[in-house]
């Protein structure tokens, strides 16, 4: 079994010239999904450069949606009621919910497919008898490093397998937050209602679960236990992604290197607390800049 592991996050297409980062999808979505972008940029807590773009989904501004939404909520009593508005309400939610979900996804996966895999770049020293974990949907591993289908797990699903899903969310399960439907009661008007299912299957759908990647790829991770150096190159280790981290640290013995690379000094402040919250020895860590892999 190899005994080298390379985990590939983003930051390895963009040291290779790649225009995969979020912000790159902001202008992309902005130029060509104009309406797509406004709900993101009305509903959604995100940065000007989306660096935090997965997590952002996860960050909904309920109560943002349910007010601009109350414009539709004509009250029974009015002069001008009509039972043809009744689902006003639900419609414009459901408007909203499906832009920042299903329209987004397609609009996402549309995008990736248009990135180009430069063909100059400078390439890294890496061993292609190797097992690869990558989060990147992109074929960077095989076009310009010519590794084997085989020893590379698209752990978010790939562009040129359409068996195997793009997989983006946030990392907030359903049973982390409390559902707005444990808030009805028998006063609850039927259309409010009707508008928190809405809402409580918006975060479900937009869940990444790492449990259900981790379960469908157990054979990967069972196999990780002869390991003795582990790059991680281009992640950042985010809180989205820990489980994933977690696990291999489980399966790997306390001798087996990490080289994990920064882009910024910076970096290594929260990468040190990932670390730290993995229960990795200092001993064990190197931290490296990409082009010093070896």
């Amino acid at each position: 079994m190899p005994d080298i592991l390379y985990i590939i996050g983003n930051g390895f297409d963009l040291h290779h010239g790649m225009k995969t980062s979020y912000e790159s999808f902001k202008f992309y979505l902005q130029r060509k999904h104009t309406l797509v972008f406004d709900t993101v940029d009305k509903f959604l807590s995100i940065d000007e450069r989306w660096s935090d773009f997965e997590e952002a989904l996860g960050n909904l501004d309920v109560d943002h949606l349910e007010n601009d939404a109350s414009n539709c909520l004509a009250s029974y009593g009015d002069d001008d009621w009509s039972d043809s508005g009744h689902h006003d309400y639900e419609y414009e939610l459901t408007k909203n919910v499906e832009a920042l979900s299903l329209e987004l996804y397609e609009h996402f996966c549309e995008w990736i497919n248009t990135v180009d895999i430069p063909n100059n770049s400078t390439l890294l020293n890496l061993k292609s008898h190797a097992q690869f974990l990558t989060f990147n949907y992109t074929q960077t591993l095989t076009e310009l490093y010519s590794i084997p289908d085989s020893n590379v797990l698209h752990i978010h699903g790939s562009i040129d397998d359409p068996s195997n899903e793009i997989v983006l969310g946030h990392g907030w399960a359903p049973e982390d937050r409390t559902q707005l439907t444990s808030h009805i009661d028998e006063n609850t008007d039927t259309r409010i209602a009707s508008g928190y299912q809405i809402v409580d299957k918006y975060f479900s759908r937009t869940y990444k679960s790492t449990n259900s990647a981790i379960k469908q790829n157990e054979r990967f991770f069972s196999s990780l236990s002869g390991l003795r150096d582990i790059y991680i190159l281009g992640h950042s280790m985010s809180y989205v992604d820990f489980e994933y981290f977690r696990i291999i640290v489980s399966q790997v013995n306390s001798e087996t290197n990490w080289y994990i690379s920064f882009h910024k000094p910076e970096d290594k402040i929260s990468l040190s607390q990932t670390v730290m919250e993995l229960g990795l020895s200092e001993s064990s860590v190197h931290f490296i800049k990409m082009e010093e892999v070896k």
